[in-house]
């Protein structure tokens, strides 16, 4: 069953982004990115992990400034056919 995950509200989540969307296995698509501030977290350690039917992804708005962990981010993603990384802030 493909399933997709939409956000259309800021959502500000300091270290809580750990594990934030981990296992969520059936996913396939994710909206609202942009909506989530990242400014502040520092731990984004298997943020993405095992979500296994993810076929895009936009990380292109995250301020990764202060993370100092992204161990596993993406590990185990194998079906992604878009994957968005610019953006990168100064």
């Amino acid at each position: 069953m493909e399933q997709e995950i939409v956000s259309y509200r800021m959502l500000s989540r300091g270290n809580i982004t750990k594990d934030f969307l981990k296992n969520l296995r059936n996913v396939q698509t994710i909206e609202g990115m942009e909506y989530l501030d990242t400014s502040q977290v520092t731990n984004m350690e298997r943020m993405f992990t095992q979500m296994r039917n993810l076929r895009e992804i936009d990380v292109s708005h995250f301020d990764t400034r202060n993370v100092t962990n992204m161990n596993s981010l993406f590990y185990r993603i194998s079906s992604v056919c878009s994957f968005m990384l610019s953006g990168q802030k100064e």
